[in-house]
């Protein structure tokens, strides 16, 4: 199988002098023609920023832009096709240093002193997905509400990440899988997704899922709270049937349902409405669980 690689446009760099410690920040701009391609993967390995995703408009390109201090970041972004298929990788990772940062919030120290990068890419609307995403410390904010996202990976680390799907996916996606460490996480609308399977892996921070969307079809999967905090929103118009594990440590308010032993249920079952079947189990967080208004 030929493999077909495009050497990475660099349409300009701009350097702008940070007269607090003499570094200069380079911007890079990225731009790839995805006309002829069936199918994307995107995989994009991000260390220490701020990242933004969204869609292209109805153009097939996706376009990037980089803006970092050689001194703390190395970024690396390919883009090349094999066969219908088109990969992109962006891999943005930190150089080792030593911080010494005075109070606990780390990221505004990485912030004042000039550890921050920026990473955002828009891409095409129209062409089938795969998304994975690895993000580090920072903020991020996915936006794949006008995306065809066939499948859908999530790692996120210490900062604040928030996921958006405000519009119904073209396509089901096969599977979606978040996992979120000591950050804050808000997912909104990820019904929206269509998912067949779903996995959410909540670590230590403050989350929010919310499985509502346009388009509500059958769904299941699991969802695994640590010592955060969650609050899960469903959508009204399912069935819905949660299987609740759970210690003495640990405090679960579910609102809506009805419980039998460790299972809540919708109050009536029609079944002319899509199910939402989920198993949660919880460490020592707190779980907040209520259907949408």
């Amino acid at each position: 199988m030929q493999i077909h690689r495009k050497l990475i446009p660099v349409l300009f760099l701009t350097c702008l002098s940070i007269a607090q410690d003499n570094q200069n920040t380079v911007i890079d701009t990225y731009h790839f023609d995805t006309a002829d391609v069936k199918r994307i993967e995107v995989k994009i390995d991000y260390s220490m920023g701020e990242l933004a995703i969204t869609d292209n408009g109805k153009l097939n390109f996706i376009d990037g832009t980089i803006e970092y201090f050689p001194e703390w970041i190395s970024p690396d972004i390919r883009y090349y096709t094999i066969g219908s298929k088109g990969k992109l990788k962006v891999e943005v990772d930190a150089i080792d240093h030593s911080f010494t940062f005075h109070g606990k919030d780390i990221w505004k120290g990485l912030r004042d002193n000039n550890g921050l990068s920026y990473v955002s890419f828009r891409l095409p609307r129209d062409i089938p997905t795969d998304m994975e995403i690895e993000f580090g410390l920072g903020e991020s904010e996915i936006d794949i509400s006008n995306l065809s996202i066939s499948e859908f990976f999530l790692e996120c680390g210490l900062g604040e990440t928030r996921l958006i799907m405000n519009s119904a996916n073209s396509e089901r996606c096969k599977k979606v899988i978040i996992s979120a460490g000591l950050g804050e996480f808000t997912g909104i609308e990820l019904g929206n997704l269509r998912g067949k399977i779903y996995e959410f892996n909540m670590g230590l921070g403050a989350s929010t899922i919310d499985l509502t969307g346009d388009v509500i079809e059958d769904m299941k999967g699991t969802i695994a709270v640590g010592l955060g905090s969650l609050v899960l929103i469903l959508p009204k118009k399912a069935n819905i049937r949660l299987e609740i594990e759970r210690s003495f440590l640990s405090s679960v308010n579910v609102r809506d349902l009805v419980q039998k032993d460790e299972v809540w249920l919708s109050p009536s079952w029609d079944k002319n409405l899509p199910t939402v079947e989920f198993e949660i189990s919880v460490g020592l967080g707190a779980v907040n669980i209520y259907l949408d208004d």
